[in-house]
């Protein structure tokens, strides 16, 4: 899951997976598919802050271990 969403300028965005993962990675790219933002993890959840973002939609991805990556809208207020 994703939480805030929207999420407002300035502030933490909060990634939470459904299992543990020993090897996860998060990507937040642009409506244009331009890389924002990438960071690795392991466990259950990561945060990223959206300090310095414009207003407006991005696409999330996170890719775990052996599993099928998932993508969100995410929208930055």
């Amino acid at each position: 899951s994703v939480w805030p969403n929207p999420v407002a300028a300035k502030g933490m965005l909060r990634v939470t997976l459904a299992a543990p993962a020993a090897s996860a990675s998060l990507t937040l790219r642009n409506v244009l598919g331009q890389l924002v933002s990438t960071r690795s993890f392991s466990g259950t959840t990561t945060e990223l802050t959206t300090t310095g973002l414009a207003t407006g939609t991005y696409l999330l991805m996170v890719q775990t271990d052996r599993r099928v990556p998932s993508i969100q809208r995410v929208v930055v207020e």
